[in-house]
């Protein structure tokens, strides 16, 4: 393309002016013609109005399969390993101490994860102790009823913090490899990074009351991704009490003599005395029998069963003496109780011990 300015006597007739430090204009170009050819006019300085050279110069861009791929590779590691450990925990915090993480609670897992570091291990079924021993859940149920007693005799402690103080409490790990670099130490993979979520505010952050676990934590090392979940225990059950008599309802009914109660409650007593109910099990209930006048009546009736959807500190608990430790409690006495502390003629009433169910009525 050409392009037409108005000549002046400063302006170069031969080579056009390099354009640099002139800023440069396209020029208006009247009844252009092809020529394969920009021109260019500088707009300030002492070749201002003359036409100048842009120097253009021909790059050639060398394209490389392997190397472009290579650049592509990189760029996505880049996003993929962090320079340092990424971490993530709840606001909330347990009360179990941090400092058995790594020695302790851990230890057993770790040792599942460097078997293979290219296996995931997200078992959410099998739990571990604060000293690293695997509680599947299926029995967890059992052991937690047997942590209830040990609980209450750890009830006054010291300063000391013991491991055994939390052997109620169950945790839960789990490792998912990554495609990244390990920014910490692979060949101790698993225990760096729990050293390192225990060194973060997941597991120190109560300096002055003893750090502590977070709820739920976790941290991606490049390599792998880790967590934690602290589970706490289950509040124990109630061991079981006495409680009041409770009374049926006064109706019509024949005679009921206080003497038979008295030793029909001793009899049937005496010989289921010896049985344990637990819950499921089937009550167990005895008639009184007597001769009078009109022939023979069995209207007096006792029956000791487990009360349905009833959960106690104890699996079972015994017929004769329901309360462990206090034999003041008995079968006898409470169906003794259940007609002499009724006023409602005779009709009797119910009393709970625990679980158990102490029932004596009359049919009329």
């Amino acid at each position: 393309m050409t392009t037409t300015t108005t000549s002046s006597a400063s302006c170069a007739t031969g080579k056009p002016y390099s354009c640099n430090n002139c800023k440069p204009t396209s020029a208006e170009v009247k009844e252009a013609k092809a020529t394969g050819v920009v021109n260019w006019i500088c707009s300030e300085g002492d070749s201002k109005g003359c036409i100048c050279d842009p120097e253009v110069k021909d790059a050639i861009t060398i394209y490389d399969v392997d190397f472009n791929q290579a650049v592509l590779k990189a760029i996505e590691k880049l996003s993929v390993t962090p320079d340092r450990p990424i971490i993530d925990c709840s606001g909330e915090v347990s009360d179990v101490p941090s400092k058995f993480v790594v020695e302790k609670t851990s230890s057993s897992f770790c040792n599942e994860v460097m078997k293979d570091l290219s296996k995931e291990l997200v078992d959410a079924g099998t739990a571990y102790d604060i000293n690293g021993i695997k509680v599947p859940r299926l029995k967890m149920n059992k052991a937690m009823k047997q942590i209830v007693q040990s609980k209450r005799s750890l009830s006054a402690r010291s300063s000391i913090e013991r491991s055994e103080r939390y052997r109620d409490y169950r945790f839960y790990f789990s490792y998912t490899p990554k495609s990244g670099d390990c920014i910490v130490p692979k060949e101790t993979l698993c225990r760096n990074a729990y050293a390192h979520l225990v060194k973060s505010s997941c597991g120190t952050n109560h300096a002055s009351a003893g750090d502590r676990m977070s709820y739920a934590a976790s941290i991606d090392v490049g390599c792998g991704k880790f967590k934690w979940q602290v589970e706490k225990p289950k509040e124990p059950l109630p061991m079981p009490t006495l409680g009041r008599t409770q009374c049926h309802d006064k109706h019509k009914h024949p005679d009921v003599q206080g003497s038979l109660q008295d030793g029909s409650s001793k009899f049937g007593c005496k010989k289921y005395g010896h049985v344990k109910l637990k819950a499921g099990d089937k009550a167990i209930p005895w008639q009184a029998y007597y001769t009078w006048a009109y022939g023979m009546s069995t209207h007096m009736w006792y029956k000791v069963s487990w009360i349905e959807g009833c959960e106690t500190g104890v699996g079972e608990q015994s017929v004769e003496f329901p309360v462990e430790g206090n034999k003041g409690i008995n079968c006898a006495s409470m169906m003794r109780a259940n007609y002499k502390g009724c006023n409602n003629g005779g009709a009797g009433g119910y009393i709970d011990a625990g679980c158990l169910r102490y029932d004596f009525w009359a049919e009329g």
